[in-house]
């Protein structure tokens, strides 16, 4: 009796991903096939957020900017937003569906007043080793995934690091020379005025390699059964990495 419950319960989590993959239906996601957005720029099977969820994304982004800049919280764009800002005309990559600030030190009393700076359909939770503003119009399995992440940095000897040692063990390398990230600089990104670190540039080249601005990952997407469907199916994936062209660095929204 259990070996079969084991066998079924292997079948189903093995049938999932690629019944998901069969139906490309999601909420917030657009899978790149012939006639499609992006046909004929990314390859057939790439996850792409959808353009209406990366417009709340960016009204999520502009309330969070917006709360930081009132309680005096420094920040700075980062991760694979950086890149993004870096590569992608200013804006978000087609291929990703979250949108990274590193704060400076923050304290209780700010947390809780940023909580409430925010509208009153996005909310502010703690998520393992960093915060996240999440969005009640986001679909609750996507939630946690489409979101603003907020991760706390601090500088220790001269250098730039992640605070949380759980957020710091599992990005080791978020680790950068004082002068790297600062002074900070503005800059727009998908039409939000942010800051930026002093050299993005060297920062992206530690962080993702030397060839970051001409190689891309795709199907870096977060959302559950988007994440499944992209990573578990049985049917043929398209390959991981991509020559990033001048076609491929277009921004998912086109701001003015």
């Amino acid at each position: 009796m259990k070996r079969a419950t084991l066998l079924v319960a292997l079948l189903v989590v093995a049938l999932v991903p690629s019944l998901l993959r069969a139906c490309e239906r999601f909420a917030n996601y657009d899978v790149v096939r012939p006639g499609t957005r992006f046909d004929g720029v990314y390859p057939h099977g790439t996850f792409c957020l959808k353009e209406r969820t990366a417009r709340k994304l960016v009204r999520m982004l502009e309330a969070t900017v917006h709360a930081l800049d009132t309680i005096d919280v420094p920040y700075f764009l980062g991760a694979g937003s950086l890149l993004g800002w870096a590569r992608h005309q200013g804006g978000i990559i087609p291929f990703d569906d979250d949108i990274d600030l590193y704060l400076f030190p923050i304290t209780s009393k700010q947390l809780a007043r940023l909580g409430t700076l925010l509208p009153s359909d996005m909310r502010l939770i703690f998520f393992q080793g960093w915060w996240k503003v999440i969005s009640t119009t986001i679909a609750f399995t996507d939630r946690l995934s489409i979101s603003i992440d907020l991760f706390e940095v601090e500088d220790v000897r001269g250098r730039v690091q992640l605070k949380d040692p759980v957020a710091l063990g599992k990005w080791p390398k978020e680790t950068y020379p004082r002068e790297m990230v600062l002074p900070l600089q503005r800059a727009t990104f998908c039409g939000v005025s942010v800051h930026v670190p002093h050299d993005p540039d060297t920062m992206l080249r530690m962080q993702y390699g030397d060839d970051c601005m001409e190689v891309g990952y795709i199907n870096n997407v977060h959302g559950v059964a988007a994440y499944l469907a992209s990573h578990l199916c049985v049917q043929k994936k398209p390959a991981k990495k991509i020559a990033m062209t001048a076609a491929r660095c277009v921004p998912l929204l086109h701001t003015t």
